[in-house]
């Protein structure tokens, strides 16, 4: 919803649901996610991002180039450009924000204190003059637009996620492998590691996030150092190449439910979501096409049966994800050697513990050799958010959802067709072509007249 005498700029990208009051400017190329609300007179400056956050009126200024992720700002703040802030912690303890009194706010002449009771009047006193005047179809369908509560912001049913991205050097993706992980080979310009703390983050009931690193552990270090959201870091200072080993590494910072994932698989946060409401241990499986790539699983009436690892011969089409829900008894079933799947899995079957299959039919994908990067790319493109940072001469031609990083050129003649993205500082043409499908990293020429699609660079 947008209220009267605000201006949204060119380029400008609005995901609902989302409320937007009176006199704000927002824009240009700002990118607003779902589940926002910005108060009257506040101003988004340009190339900024929001998501999953209230913005309290009057007079906010959220300057360009910024991340505001999970958070709530209080009226009259202005942050200086660049500004990341992101999954403010409630943790059983208020959440600091300035310059605003709803109701339940406790102030004792610091900093004033918003609690988590609090967020859903403070949201409904922002929407309700903002809903006047409209007709009562169009006020009861917003009405019952609800702000998820953000798991940093509380909530009842809270677990803890561990990801793991120690593991080796990712053989059969060699040579890409050579000098990084495999969670940070990039797909549709992202690191596949972002794509799953994007997913804990947004899947809602996960409290906090620990990543274990291992293989080039500077590099990824470095990486989440530069996401907008609070991640723990373990070192695996022995690498033994197990899953098993990398989660032990884990397991003081462990202490009730959670969920385990590869760093280097994509997941979405819905195909998550079935693993967050089971209270008992679990897996997310999926049929594939190839399943001697992977652990092929047997199940009866809903629960594993048995796990086999990269068999010869396979007896289903139903593979493991490798994505758990787990809670801190399977440390007891480890033993030097022995593998997390199949073989502490296994054994906690055997034992009589019953391990729930959850089979999606989208949201995960894996890349076990370079060419599959291709299909992962166009599964990814088809999420890309049209962004135009970089010079574009009239001369030169962009159709679709195009995304172009800061600094790039696009010269005459040039063609692009999307979805594609170009990373920064990128020079394109003249006279050349890019077709769908494909992915351009930063600091790359594309020189006449090469026609490119369907690639990754």
């Amino acid at each position: 919803m947008l209220a009267e005498g605000s201006v949204i700029r060119s380029g400008t990208y609005i995901e609902g649901p989302c409320m937007i009051g009176t006199g704000c400017t927002i824009g240009p190329h700002v990118y607003i996610r779902g589940s926002t609300v910005i108060g009257d007179d506040c101003h988004v400056g340009h190339a900024s991002e929001l998501k999953n956050s209230v913005i309290f009126p009057p007079r906010t200024k959220i300057p360009h180039f910024s991340y505001i992720g999970d958070s709530v700002i209080g009226s009259g703040c202005n942050f200086g450009a660049g500004t990341k802030v992101a999954n403010l912690r409630h943790d059983k303890e208020p959440v600091k924000v300035g310059g605003v009194s709803p109701p339940d706010v406790r102030s004792s002449g610091g900093p004033l204190l918003v609690t988590t009771s609090s967020l859903a009047s403070t949201v409904r006193s922002m929407w309700e003059p903002l809903s006047e005047g409209m007709s009562g179809s169009a006020r009861t369908r917003w009405s019952a637009v609800r702000l998820p509560m953000s798991p940093f912001l509380g909530g009842t049913d809270t677990m803890q996620a561990v990801v793991l991205a120690g593991g080796g050097e990712g053989s059969r993706l060699r040579p890409l492998t050579r000098n990084r992980p495999k969670a940070l080979i990039p797909v549709a310009n992202r690191p596949i590691i972002e794509y799953v703390i994007e997913a804990l983050t947004e899947v809602g009931g996960v409290r906090d996030i620990t990543v274990v690193v291992g293989y080039r552990k500077e590099q990824v270090i470095h990486c989440l150092a530069n996401l907008p959201v609070p991640v723990n870091v373990i070192v695996q200072e022995k690498q033994l190449g197990g899953v098993a080993d990398a989660l032990m590494a884990a397991k003081d910072h462990v202490s009730g439910r959670f969920l385990l994932l590869p760093g280097d698989n994509v997941i979405r946060a819905a195909a998550l979501r079935p693993l967050c409401g089971d209270g008992g241990p679990a897996l997310l499986t999926t049929t594939h096409s190839q399943p001697t790539d992977f652990g092929v699983v047997q199940t009866h009436e809903g629960f594993v049966e048995e796990i086999t690892e990269k068999p010869d011969v396979a007896e289903s089409f139903l593979v493991s994800t490798g994505v758990f829900s787990l809670d801190p008894s399977v440390f007891s079933y480890h033993e030097p050697g022995l593998e997390l799947p199949p073989g502490m899995i296994n054994r906690m079957i055997a034992d009589g513990i019953g391990v729930r299959s959850h089979r999606i039919t989208e949201g995960w994908s894996d890349a076990v050799f370079a060419w599959d990067l291709l299909t992962l790319n166009r599964l990814l493109l088809k999420k890309t958010v049209s962004l135009s940072a970089g010079t574009i001469s009239r001369h030169a031609t962009v159709e679709g959802r195009v995304s172009i990083g800061r600094g790039t050129q696009i010269l005459p003649g040039t063609v692009i067709t999307g979805p594609a993205v170009i990373g920064s500082n990128c020079i394109i043409g003249p006279n050349a072509c890019i077709s769908a499908g494909t992915a351009i990293g930063s600091g790359v020429t594309v020189a006449p007249p090469f026609h490119i699609s369907l690639a990754v660079f």
